[in-house]
């Protein structure tokens, strides 16, 4: 290809944002502030060591908790995934040992923000 092509439409020219003004004015609706019917919070228990095995994760108290719909472990989601799908080696929780300090090993779903993470802080190492 020799020469230069001209006939773009929008590489190499400003092209407007549709969301910059309810942004600016802060009107804008992003994620974190929608609420629907059902909706449920996830908090993530994170490992406190950098590297070691899971012997166990006493979960009771936190699904005992009044208002906490699911508590899930490593151990009950073994099935690793990838981001390209190509080499499944990751997963979402950490099944049988943790390789870095903070990686997930256990999740909760309850009805709003504090009770996930009051069901958390009941998850025993």
């Amino acid at each position: 290809m020799s020469g230069t092509h001209t006939s773009f439409n929008v590489v190499g020219k400003s092209v407007p944002r549709v969301d910059g003004a309810d942004k600016v004015r802060g009107k804008a609706v992003f994620t974190d502030d929608m609420k629907l019917p059902g909706m449920v919070h996830g908090k993530i228990k994170h490992s406190t060591v950098a590297h070691g095995r899971i012997l166990r994760i006493e979960t009771a108290k936190a699904a005992a908790l009044p208002g906490v719909r699911a508590v899930i472990t490593g151990s009950e989601c073994q099935k690793p995934f990838s981001v390209n799908n190509l080499k499944p080696t990751e997963w979402a929780l950490a099944p049988e040992k943790v390789v870095y300090y903070g990686e997930g090993v256990a999740a909760v779903a309850a009805v709003d923000a504090r009770t996930a993470e009051r069901a958390v802080e009941l998850i025993e190492e």
